[in-house]
């Protein structure tokens, strides 16, 4: 088994594997991994806000 370190990304591969910058661009995956990036974000931003209430406005 051979691993490999990407000389221009600095990608880690083992065996046969290519690294992601010798990928076949896919724009579907590009936009699929773009909206989750997006609903974590967002997801993130609303449980700050939470955490920044004083604790009297929190529901119970």
């Amino acid at each position: 088994m051979s691993v490999t370190i990407c000389d221009r990304c600095g990608d880690v591969t083992v065996g046969d594997d290519r690294c992601r910058c010798f990928q076949p661009y896919d724009p579907v995956e590009v936009r699929r991994r773009l909206r989750s990036a997006l609903a974590r974000a967002r997801v993130t931003d609303a449980y700050a806000k939470l955490d920044r209430l004083p604790r009297t406005t929190r529901a119970a």
